[in-house]
């Protein structure tokens, strides 16, 4: 152990200045962790490709980023364990447990994220990706039988359907705990439901990759489907992000003038967006805990968000929003009618209801999150072997 109380590395199989959700994560938590006196350092694998549509990135970064060349064996990306021998930290976090899960033989004590286990997905998706999930379960089991005996290993899962999914694999011999990702919450203009801007039209907003991955193409189904509603003329999409669908985005454009699209916004544009709109639609086909829908929840917007999102953990259904089959596009469209129409009808019910969606998700903000997560790595710098 250094000076200080330990240090902390995080191994991440992709780019951070791809800084999507995960990228976040390691932002936020390592700060805090640099903060409460411990080292950080991130080690990303050079051979992963930035993504298409990677948000600017626009921070000050406070920990060492190493790009390194991972190995690939059978699939599946590992790091030299020269690499993390170079470093010697207290305690190992990986981002992506289908990654790197063999690091736990190293001898340092690891910690598993789950950050792209997409165990709700799965009754959505393809055979070919179900039969991957299939191969990597059964691979994961053997790992656990013949590598991980007697290793200081902690699960953290995002959700509780990951958590249970991680208990019943592993035969529940490793801890799992489930903490959310930590949410910037600064903006307080929400506190005062009169400080709201109220436009001449219902804005609905979808945030985030412009792909069928993130459900973009339902997004656009489901937009198709209102404009030729009577009440169409009153409302105003607002489509915020870039990705492999622009093309057909910008084809839909072409038909109709209440189609706003603002490409690559920065997180300050975001906060504005978010104040600015109405509802937040995010029809996700992979997520485990997507920060879009929660800072759209800490923006006081109510959600229309996939039922591969956990309620439990972000959503609450009825009170905060609804999570709906992607399946079933319709149900989003009687949803957003019915935010509609308290919108359009009873304003103050609708501007109280930002205010009580905003205090239902304070338990989301980073200031509430990242004390449980330091409460995690100092309980697990503690336990002895």
């Amino acid at each position: 152990m250094i000076n200080g109380k330990g240090r902390i590395l995080f191994i991440h199989n992709a780019k951070f200045r791809n800084w999507k959700g995960t990228e976040r994560f390691i932002f936020e938590l390592g700060n805090f962790l640099i903060e409460n006196g411990f080292e950080v350092n991130v080690i990303e694998n050079s051979r992963a490709k930035r993504i298409m549509d990677a948000a600017p990135l626009d921070i000050n970064i406070p920990f060492d980023i190493k790009a390194i060349k991972f190995k690939r064996i059978f699939g599946i990306d590992l790091v030299p364990k020269k690499e993390i021998k170079k470093i010697d930290p207290d305690i190992v976090y990986v981002t992506f447990l289908n990654s790197n899960p063999l690091v736990p033989s190293s001898e340092y004590k690891t910690i598993l994220g789950t950050h792209i286990l997409h165990v709700s997905s799965l009754k959505y998706a393809k055979f070919r990706e179900r039969l991957n999930f299939s191969v990597r379960s059964f691979f994961l089991s053997f790992i656990v039988k013949f590598f991980w005996k007697n290793k200081d290993i902690v699960f953290h899962a995002l959700n509780y359907e990951q958590r249970d999914w991680l208990v019943r694999k592993t035969h529940n011999k490793f801890p799992v705990i489930v903490i959310g990702n930590p949410v910037e919450c600064t903006s307080t203009d929400v506190n005062e439901p009169q400080k709201f801007t109220v436009f001449d039209k219902f804005r609905i907003l979808y945030f985030g990759s412009l792909s069928a991955y993130k459900g973009f193409d339902l997004f656009l189904e489901i937009v198709k489907e209102l404009e030729g509603n009577e009440v169409s003329n009153r409302m105003e999409f607002i489509i915020a992000g870039s990705g492999s669908l622009e093309a057909e985005l910008a084809k839909l454009m072409k038909f109709y003038d209440n189609i706003i699209f603002i490409k690559s916004p920065s997180d300050s544009d975001k906060k504005r967006i978010m104040h600015d709109s109405d509802l937040f639609v995010y029809p996700s086909r992979h997520d485990n805990f997507p920060l879009t829908v929660a800072e759209a929840q800490i923006a006081g917007m109510p959600v229309l968000a996939s039922d591969v999102i956990s309620t439990a953990n972000i959503v609450i259904n009825g009170e905060t929003g609804f999570t709906l089959p992607i399946d079933e596009p319709q149900l989003f469209v009687e949803k957003i009618k019915y935010y509609y129409d308290m919108w359009s009808n009873n304003r103050a019910k609708y501007l109280q209801m930002r205010l009580d969606i905003f205090n239902a998700s304070k338990r989301l903000c980073k200031e509430n999150v990242l004390p449980l997560y330091l409460k995690m790595f100092e309980e697990f710098m503690q336990k002895t072997s």
